[in-house]
């Protein structure tokens, strides 16, 4: 069997990491509301700074460049810059 997928048109934005961004992270000022997503808390790993988003299956990391998606229902996700 062959299945062709529809296009679905999705809401998305574009997470960087900027030095404002840093700055205010290391300020501890990084869970203040509108640092970029409200419901989302910029934190840093080993790999660097990522915006953490609370899903379903549990907190994914957003790394800087990577796209915030908007699902159909409401639900944010992130996609690498390389799916677009």
């Amino acid at each position: 069997m062959k299945f062709r997928k529809k296009p679905v048109v999705i809401e998305a934005e574009r997470f960087l990491m900027t030095d404002d961004l840093v700055e205010r992270y290391e300020r501890g000022l990084a869970s203040e509301p509108n640092l970029f997503f409200q419901e989302f808390r910029v934190e840093r790993d080993d790999d660097g700074f990522f915006v953490a988003i609370p899903t379903l299956e549990g907190v994914m990391k957003g790394r800087s460049g990577d796209w915030i998606i908007t699902g159909i229902t409401g639900e944010k996700y992130a996609c690498k810059n390389d799916i677009f």
